[in-house]
C-alpha cells in the first residue's frame, strides 16, 4: 500500500467526504487510523492526548461514511435517510424505511445530523399545563402572554416597534415556578417549544458545542414561530473571563451573534426564554440580548393559600378557612416547592400508624391541622432572608421593576 503523510490524508478524506463520496473516503480514514494507533503507541501526553482526540473524531466520521454507504446501497436513500443520530449527533445506526425527511435540512450532511438531533428536543404541545394551573405570578404570565401567546396570534399588529423581545430571562429563587411557566407556554402558545440544556449544547468533540448552537437556531428559524427555552441559563452563558475554557467562549460567542447578531435577521420570530437562580453569573452581553427579566418571587399569602387548596382538594374536608389561614401565616418565606412538599409531608400524617387491615380497606382519617403542624417541624424554607435581600437589591438594578 502506498504511504503518505497523515496530513495529506485526512485532508484528502474529508474533501471527499464533504463531497459526499463515502466510499472513498472510508478507505482513506481507514488508512489514517492505522497510522495514528502506530503514531500513539510511541507518543507520551500532551502529544498522546491530540491525537487520541483526532483518533475520536476521525472515528466518528468513519462510523458516518459506513453507516451512509451500506444504506446507500441497501436502500438507495439519500443521505438524510441514511443516518441517524443521538443528542450529540453522533451516528448510532442506519434509518431504514424513513417515514419523515425533512427535505430543508441544511446542505451539510454534518449540519443536517446536528439539525436533526435539535429536532429531538422539540416540547410535544399536548403538555396539559395550564395557566390557571400555577397559582399567582400575574405579572410574569401576563408578559410571557404579551410576548408570545399575542404575536403568535396576531402577527400583522406585532411588527416593527410592537415586534416581541427577542430574549426574556426568569430569575429568582429556586422551586418559585419558573421551569412551570416554560411549561405553561409550551402548553397553550401556537409556536414551536424547544427546551435545551447544557447537555443539549456540549460535545465531546473539538468546535462541535458551536455548530449545535448554530444548529439549534438553524431549527427555531425554520419553524418558526419558535420558542428556546434554557433553563440553569448561567451554567452555558456565564461571564467569560480569562480562566473561561476555550469550548465555552466559542459556544457563548456563537450564541450571543445566532440571537442578535450580524447573522440575524430583525424579522425572526424566535423568542429565547432564559430561568436562572444566578442572574448575577450571567454574562453582560447575554444580559442585554435578554431585555426583559422578570423577577419570580416567592409566593405571597393569597398564593400560599391558593396552592393549599388546590393541592388538598381532594384529600381533607377538615380543614376549615381558618386552619388554612394558620397554615399560611406560618409559612412566610417557603417557595412553591416548599409548599408542595409541606403538603406532601403532612398528607402522610394521617397514613403514619395505621394497621394493616385500616390501610388495606382505605379507611384513612382526613388530614388536618395537626398534620399540618407536624410537617411544619420537618419541612422548612429552602431560601434564606439574604439571598431574598440580594434578588431584589438585583432587581432594582437590572429587572423590571
Amino acid at each position: 500500500m502506498e504511504t503518505r503523510p497523515i496530513t495529506d490524508l485526512i485532508r484528502d478524506a474529508n474533501q471527499l467526504y464533504n463531497e459526499q463520496n463515502f466510499s472513498r473516503a472510508l478507505l482513506l480514514y481507514k488508512q489514517a487510523l492505522d497510522i495514528l494507533f502506530q503514531m500513539s503507541k510511541a507518543q507520551r501526553p500532551p502529544e498522546k492526548d491530540k491525537t487520541m482526540i483526532l483518533i475520536s473524531q476521525i472515528l466518528e466520521k468513519a462510523e458516518y461514511c459506513k453507516a451512509a454507504k451500506n444504506s446507500l446501497e441497501e436502500q438507495k436513500v439519500p443521505l438524510r435517510r441514511a443516518v441517524t443520530t443521538n443528542n450529540r449527533g453522533q451516528i448510532v445506526s442506519p434509518v431504514r424505511n424513513s417515514v419523515h425527511v425533512n427535505q430543508n435540512l441544511s446542505p451539510n450532511p454534518e449540519l443536517a445530523n446536528l439539525e436533526r438531533a435539535i429536532e429531538g428536543e422539540i416540547v410535544d404541545r399536548s403538555l396539559s399545563v395550564k395557566w390557571d394551573d400555577i397559582a399567582g405570578l400575574e405579572r410574569a404570565k401576563e408578559m410571557l402572554r404579551e410576548a408570545i401567546i399575542l404575536p403568535s396570534q396576531f402577527p400583522h399588529i406585532f411588527t416593527g416597534l410592537r415586534a416581541p423581545p427577542k430574549g426574556i430571562m426568569l430569575f429568582g429563587p429556586p422551586g418559585t415556578g419558573k421551569t412551570m411557566l416554560a411549561k405553561a407556554v409550551a402548553s397553550q402558545c401556537q409556536a414551536t417549544f424547544l427546551s435545551v440544556s447544557s447537555a443539549t449544547l456540549t460535545s465531546k468533540n473539538f468546535g462541535d458545542a458551536e455548530k449545535l448552537v448554530r444548529a439549534l437556531f438553524s431549527v427555531a428559524r425554520r419553524l418558526q414561530p419558535s420558542v428556546i427555552f434554557i433553563d440553569e441559563v448561567d451554567s452555558i452563558l456565564g461571564s467569560r473571563s480569562d480562566s473561561q475554557h476555550e469550548a465555552s467562549r466559542r459556544l457563548e460567542t456563537e450564541f450571543l451573534v445566532q440571537m442578535d447578531g450580524v447573522s440575524s435577521n430583525s424579522d425572526d420570530r424566535v423568542i429565547v426564554i432564559a430561568a436562572t437562580n444566578r442572574p448575577q453569573e450571567i454574562d453582560e452581553a447575554v444580559r442585554r440580548r435578554l431585555a426583559k427579566r422578570v423577577y419570580i418571587d416567592l409566593p405571597d399569602n393569597e398564593t400560599r393559600k391558593a396552592m393549599v387548596v388546590k393541592l388538598m382538594e381532594n384529600l381533607s374536608k377538615k380543614l376549615s378557612p381558618k386552619d388554612i389561614d394558620t397554615i399560611v401565616k406560618h409559612t412566610n418565606f417557603y417557595s412553591g416547592s416548599d409548599m408542595t412538599a409541606l403538603c406532601k409531608e403532612a398528607a402522610m400524617g394521617p397514613v403514619r400508624n395505621l394497621k394493616p387491615d385500616k390501610l388495606s380497606k382505605g379507611e384513612i382519617p382526613p388530614i388536618s391541622l395537626k398534620h399540618f403542624k407536624e410537617a411544619l417541624k420537618v419541612i422548612r424554607p429552602s431560601v434564606s432572608k439574604a439571598t431574598l435581600e440580594f434578588y431584589a437589591k438585583w432587581n432594582e438594578e437590572f429587572g423590571v421593576v
